[in-house]
């Protein structure tokens, strides 16, 4: 939700959107997986309390997009789970494995991305630039699967990130005039494009935090 005047509580199982005293709108809290709340609207406790029962995460994030805070019940899993978590993120060489993995696997999901803005709109997008990207993105993610230095991977990392927002704007096919990228910045976004992006982020990180503590990580 993103009316700040808005005030979130609860009928039953049933979670209801309130403004001006009014109901707006209602949805069981069967039917969805999280609630995030930007700005500074209200939510009432038995509200917190359902969600909590029904692993349902609740975060608070201000106007800008910055995390304030979330509502979750008891952590699922066990002690020893999270010692092994510890342990492998106390190992160097553990670290440096997964790591290359996730970097590797981000750079791959951006290639998929260029590579499917060629297949399905070859019209409207410069092709040749496009491909230079991706052939770019392809070395990345070689260098990163194969180095061994954690400082290498984040500037693989980096490098490949910088390769894929510079063509990000042909990926953006209507309303150009309102929508565009003169690089990636944040806190705070300059355009509207980067607005969008960092919103999204926000929201990715609520699903992914959720996630992790419903299998008894932390993160």
């Amino acid at each position: 939700m993103t009316t700040p005047e808005a005030y979130l509580s609860r009928d039953g199982e049933n979670v209801v959107v309130r403004l001006d005293n009014q109901e707006r709108f209602r949805i069981p809290i069967h039917n969805i997986e999280g609630i995030v709340c930007m700005g500074f609207m209200g939510a009432s406790p038995a509200l917190m309390s359902l969600c909590a029962e029904r692993k349902v995460a609740l975060s608070f994030v201000s106007g800008g997009g910055y995390f304030l805070g979330r509502v979750t019940g008891p952590v699922s899993g066990n002690v020893l789970l999270r010692r092994k978590q510890f342990r492998v993120a106390d190992n160097p060489e553990n670290c440096l494995k997964m790591s290359q993995l996730f970097v590797a696997g981000k750079i791959l999901n951006s290639k998929t991305v260029l590579q499917r803005a060629i297949r399905d709109h070859a019209q409207n997008v410069n092709i040749p630039a496009l491909e230079e990207a991706i052939s770019k993105l392809t070395f990345c993610q070689k260098q990163a699967q194969s180095t061994m230095n954690q400082n290498e991977l984040r500037g693989f990392e980096g490098e490949s990130a910088s390769i894929y927002f510079l063509v990000f704007n042909e990926l953006i096919l209507h309303q150009k005039d309102d929508f565009f990228m003169q690089g990636r910045n944040r806190r705070p976004p300059l355009d509207n494009v980067n607005a969008l992006l960092s919103f999204v982020y926000t929201l990715l990180m609520h699903e992914v935090r959720a996630a992790l503590e419903c299998v008894g990580l932390v993160l």
